[in-house]
């Protein structure tokens, strides 16, 4: 089972937090800092090629002031650092079928410090190379063509990798499969 543990020297930024009347503009630029930042940190410690397709995330917030916290305020503040570790290939996606929610704990400290530990869940129905390609198909559509040439239905099938469309094969059912990306 793969797992990071990610150590942040501060609290989410406070502009994140949805009791937070800043500017939209402010705001996207904490939300840009903070994606950044825990990216190039998971980077730095992540070496896998592969991001953990169904991941557990748990936050720990270490608070050096004795103000109450809102931990539902805390998990909010902390999407960013979720979008980023996406951003960093470490979590393949932050849905409910991808990533579930750990602990959240508040803890005391000497200094304000975030701890994001990013661990993988194996369920009994994963299959063992991390493999999730499917093929959609598009309901077939009639194509009007020339009065010379043969009526026939085409339909398309959308490939994909990873649930991240790749390819549509065109597929005619007088003529020949036609590949396009």
């Amino acid at each position: 089972m793969r797992k990071i543990e990610i150590e942040i020297s501060h609290l989410p930024y406070s502009e994140l937090s949805p009791n937070s009347r800043v500017h939209w503009a402010i705001k996207a630029k904490a939300v840009k800092a903070s994606r950044e930042e825990i990216g190039w940190l998971a980077k730095a410690q992540w070496h896998d090629d592969k991001p953990m397709m169904k991941a557990r995330i748990s936050y720990t917030f270490h608070i050096k002031d004795k103000r109450h916290r809102d931990m539902d305020n805390l998990l909010a503040m902390a999407k960013p650092w979720q979008d980023g570790l996406i951003d960093a290939g470490v979590i393949f996606n932050d849905d409910a079928q991808y990533l579930e929610i750990g602990h959240i704990k508040v803890l005391r400290s000497d200094a304000d410090q975030s701890i994001v530990v990013v661990e993988e869940v194996i369920t009994p129905s994963a299959k063992a190379d991390g493999f999730l390609g499917h093929a959609r198909t598009i309901v077939p559509r009639y194509v009007p063509k020339a009065q010379s040439e043969p009526q026939d239905i085409t339909g398309c099938v959308d490939i994909s990798v990873n649930h991240q469309p790749t390819m549509r094969a065109k597929v005619n059912t007088v003529s020949n499969m036609q590949v396009g990306f």
